[in-house]
């Protein structure tokens, strides 16, 4: 039952981040042909990923190991 849980929590957040890069492909769309939706959801997931895993170990009490 573990197994079939861990793998929903994957599809789910799979699922909506692969929309979010989705719209911000639509939403940077360049006329020279230049992913900027790419390029801002690359560096928003580097900025933003470490501080919520930080969050995360904390509030869940977390083992980095």
């Amino acid at each position: 039952m573990q197994k079939i849980k861990t793998f929903l929590i994957i599809f789910i957040g799979a699922f909506i981040g692969s929309n979010l890069r989705y719209a911000e492909s639509l939403l940077f769309k360049s006329s020279n042909g230049f992913p900027y939706g790419t390029l801002v959801a690359n560096l928003s997931g580097a900025l933003i990923l470490p501080f919520l895993i930080h969050y995360l170990q904390d509030r869940y009490h977390l083992s980095s190991k």
